[in-house]
C-alpha cells in the first residue's frame, strides 16, 4: 500500500490497576523517568501518566481507571495489560485515510487529546488492536528533538 503518511511510534499504553504503584515499578525496574504529572483524562475515564527512558524516542503511557465505574475496569478484569500503540504522524488527514484503507475501523471522530493538546483519533486495527493517531503540532509530549539533545 502506497501512502504519503509517516507513522512514528509515539507511545505504548499499558493498562494498570494502580498508577502510583505501576509508575514506581517502571522507574525502579526499567529506569524510566516521569515526564509530566499524572493527569485525569475524563474521556478515557482514566488517570494517565507518561514515562520515558532518558535516551528513548518514545514514551510509555500508564493508564489507570479513575473509578470502579470506568469502562477500563472490564479490561483489567480480563487481565488486559497492553492497551494501545500510538503513532505520531505528519499528515493527520492522510493517515486517517491510510488506516481506513488498511481495514482499520474508526472509533469516533478526531478529538483534542488531554495529554498532548493535539488532535487524536482512535482506531481498531483487526490485526493489532487499539491504535491512537496523534496529529503534528505543539504539545507537551512532542518528539521534535534528536536523541543527542
Amino acid at each position: 500500500m502506497s501512502h504519503d503518511s509517516t507513522f512514528r511510534l509515539h507511545h505504548i499504553g499499558y493498562l494498570v490497576e494502580n498508577i502510583d504503584t505501576a509508575r514506581q515499578h517502571w522507574v525502579d525496574v526499567y529506569g524510566y523517568e516521569l515526564d509530566g504529572e499524572i493527569i485525569h483524562d475524563a474521556g478515557q475515564q482514566a488517570l494517565v501518566c507518561l514515562l520515558r527512558q532518558p535516551s528513548a524516542s518514545h514514551w510509555i503511557e500508564l493508564i489507570s481507571p479513575d473509578s470502579t465505574d470506568s469502562h477500563l475496569q472490564r479490561a483489567l478484569q480480563r487481565k488486559v495489560s497492553l492497551h494501545h500503540v500510538a503513532y505520531a504522524v505528519d499528515n493527520f488527514d492522510s493517515s486517517i485515510q491510510t488506516l481506513r484503507s488498511g481495514g482499520c475501523v474508526p472509533l469516533g471522530k478526531p478529538a483534542i487529546g488531554v495529554a498532548f493538546g493535539r488532535r487524536i483519533m482512535w482506531f481498531h486495527d483487526p490485526l493489532r488492536g487499539l491504535i491512537e493517531l496523534i496529529s503534528p503540532g505543539p504539545g507537551s509530549y512532542q518528539l521534535n528533538h534528536s536523541l543527542a539533545d
